[in-house]
């Protein structure tokens, strides 16, 4: 298991965090120099609207992708070359999430904020709490696959 540190400001997470994500469009989207903070962090990129390919992560929850625009992402990532594409939410949408996308291929990273480390059944890695500035995730040793 690993832990993976999120934020939409680049600058609240540590430089030297081993695994990082940030945003590739959207109200707090990165900028270069922001992925640059972290030269050494494996950086998993989260899209927020369902029609960028881009990203390894799409965030459905409200105001970015909903439950039934999923599928399409994944299938668009796929087409790109984004074999396994993790999808975001949090668990009370996780069913809806999983009932649309039935049958594809694709990982769940699910925010289950408890506080404590744990990864819910039926998906890889879990944001369990938020600190000042960020928020902290527990993975799967598989996740991400990027």
């Amino acid at each position: 298991m690993k832990i993976l540190y999120d934020s939409v400001n680049a600058a609240a997470i540590c430089e030297n965090a081993a695994l990082i994500a940030g945003y590739v469009d959207g109200m707090y989207e990165w900028s270069e120099d922001d992925w640059n903070r972290h030269p050494s962090a494996r950086a998993v990129r989260i899209a927020v609207f369902p029609t960028t390919n881009d990203g390894d992560v799409l965030d459905c929850e409200s105001g970015n992708a909903a439950p039934n625009e999923c599928p399409g992402w994944i299938a668009m990532r796929q087409a790109a070359g984004l074999e396994v594409p993790t999808i975001y939410c949090n668990l009370w949408s996780m069913p809806a999430v999983q009932a649309y996308c039935e049958g594809l291929t694709y990982d769940l990273w699910v925010a289950d904020w408890t506080g404590e480390p744990h990864i819910p059944e039926g998906a890889v890695a879990c944001q369990f709490a938020t600190k000042w500035s960020y928020d902290v995730t527990l993975c799967s040793d598989t996740w991400p696959r990027v």
